[in-house]
């Protein structure tokens, strides 16, 4: 729902306000009337109406080396610097954008899959929509322009997991049929320095210099490739996160996209960051343990069971548990946990690819049972993509910080939660409150006021217990609400048996609290 008038404008004003050193960058792909075919389209029209709205609002379009030599101390940025880059190396990009973007004197960065230019993997939607390396050499030859890698062929998916989904080529560690595993981390870094050296050496012989930059296929990277990208002078990278650049994050350049475009509005809410800052997190916690002794057509009912649950729910966010309830086996292969059932990255992959679930979190022990954390939970963050990770139980900086290196360096954008009042503070982005559903209802309130004086934001669980009536944990999510929580989720959540009731938690679970409420 849109607002209007006076109180509106003051609203925008007060949460969509560019904070100081924020440096919003804008990733656009097809600039074409694709009437609804490419979600991330936007048409001739808008995109020119885009330019003149970053004039008519002071906006200070950069150069990509303006943005380099202010991170190295030798230049200053525009007050209202906005980098725009444009991905896949799109014949559109040439005939629709450029000539608007030289209109206004914007620079701009292009990146281009070299395999799709050569024409060895174009996909079939792409035929006859890429700019060729004729096209490319005439392009350079313009100041506002830099053309950067988009990878030489890792644009696509591969097998992720023995139920043979496929997820991005650039971070996913393959799964091969042939012995039932996946590659090593030696193979997986031998595949990845091979592809962006050909990326390299291709844009070299045909464009004469060596990409400075790469922009990563679907916005997914880790640590092993921001390290062969730099190995071959690729030092900055261009992700899909949504969250500011500064020169701070360098070489890491953050960047948001438009999905199922509208109007004006949506380029604001990208420029101000405003509907990432003001997202809140709806969520419910997803136990695994019913797949464990089934076969796979089991699993797959289940899972649809599964799916099909979370979609009526509407949550944007779901934490998983990837072990069994008593700890003693998990859902995902490794060397030292007995597994009860692989499902994990499939079920991930398909909250995602399939009602798209907008973050996924794991819950973990600190310690998984009496298996070395560090060895099971590497493999548990290199076979899977996740956006966050909640530890539970006793934990502190002496103990979590080796936990969140090996999270962060298979995804260094993965967030990190803690129980509220841990003695852990080092690399935790957000506190987690638990509260028994059945606490009285102004209890669970006063101590949610109480949480929310925490130094980070705080997610609430409200744990529910099997059979427990819905009027509980409705009440108590009423509570929360109104001592300010925003972000908050229940427990305990029964899939099969429609507990609690679709259509009595729904209502509460989309209810929208306003920032400083309950205080």
């Amino acid at each position: 729902m849109r607002l209007f008038g006076w109180a509106a404008l003051l609203w925008l004003t007060a949460v969509g306000a560019v904070q100081a050193g924020d440096i919003p960058v804008l990733a656009y792909h097809d600039i074409a009337e694709r009437h609804g075919a490419d979600e991330f389209a936007v048409p001739p029209k808008e995109f020119r109406r885009h330019m003149q709205y970053l004039r008519d609002q002071g906006y200070a379009p950069i150069s990509l080396q303006q943005l380099i030599r202010a991170g190295d101390g030798q230049g200053k940025l525009p007050d209202k610097p906005v980098l725009l880059s444009f991905d896949d190396g799109l014949a559109s990009y040439e005939k629709a954008a450029l000539p608007v973007l030289q209109e206004f004197g914007y620079p701009s960065v292009l990146s281009i899959v070299t395999a799709w230019v050569d024409g060895r993997a174009t996909p079939d939607q792409y035929r006859g929509r890429l700019l060729n390396w004729d096209d490319l050499r005439r392009i350079k030859a313009s100041p506002l322009v830099e053309i950067i890698s988009h990878s030489d062929d890792l644009h696509h998916g591969i097998r992720s997991n023995l139920q043979g989904n496929l997820a991005p080529a650039t971070v996913t560690r393959e799964y091969r049929e042939v012995g039932g595993r996946h590659e090593s981390e030696n193979e997986f870094r031998a595949r990845i320095h091979a592809d962006l050296a050909r990326s390299r050496a291709r844009m070299l012989a045909e464009l004469g210099r060596t990409p400075l930059a790469i922009a990563w296929p679907f916005g997914d990277y880790d640590s092993v490739l921001a390290e062969e990208a730099a190995s071959l002078g690729m030092r900055y990278y261009l992700t899909l996160d949504e969250k500011p650049t500064s020169l701070q994050t360098l070489p890491c350049i953050n960047r948001s996209t438009f999905r199922k475009y509208r109007n004006l509005q949506d380029l604001d809410d990208i420029l101000t960051f405003r509907e990432a800052r003001n997202r809140q997190l709806r969520f419910v916690e997803v136990t695994l343990d019913r797949f464990a002794g089934k076969s796979a057509a089991e699993q797959e009912q289940l899972l649809s069971a599964l799916l099909a649950r979370l979609e009526l729910l509407r949550v944007n966010t779901v934490m998983v548990a990837p072990f069994s309830r008593d700890r003693r086996k998990a859902f995902f292969p490794n060397p030292r946990v007995p597994v009860a059932a692989d499902v994990l990255n499939r079920v991930l992959h398909q909250m995602r690819a399939r009602i798209r679930i907008e973050r996924q979190y794991l819950m973990l022990p600190a310690t998984p049972g009496s298996a070395p954390a560090r060895e099971v939970y590497s493999e548990l963050a290199r076979l899977n993509r996740f956006d966050g990770v909640v530890f539970s139980g006793d934990v502190d900086d002496a103990g979590l910080e080796q936990l969140i290196s090996v999270f962060r360096y298979h995804n260094p954008a993965v967030r990190i939660g803690v129980p509220l009042g841990s003695a852990a503070k080092s690399g935790v982005d957000f506190y987690v409150a638990r509260f028994e559903a059945a606490l009285r209802g102004e209890v669970i309130e006063r101590q949610t006021v109480a949480a929310l004086q925490a130094s980070h934001p705080v997610y609430f669980i409200l744990d529910r217990t099997e059979g427990e009536p819905d009027d509980d944990l409705l009440r108590a999510m009423r509570a929360i609400r109104s001592g300010g929580a925003r972000y908050y989720g229940y427990s305990n959540d029964d899939f099969l048996a429609n507990a609690p009731a679709v259509l009595r938690i729904v209502p509460e679970l989309q209810a929208y609290v306003a920032r400083g409420a309950g205080k």
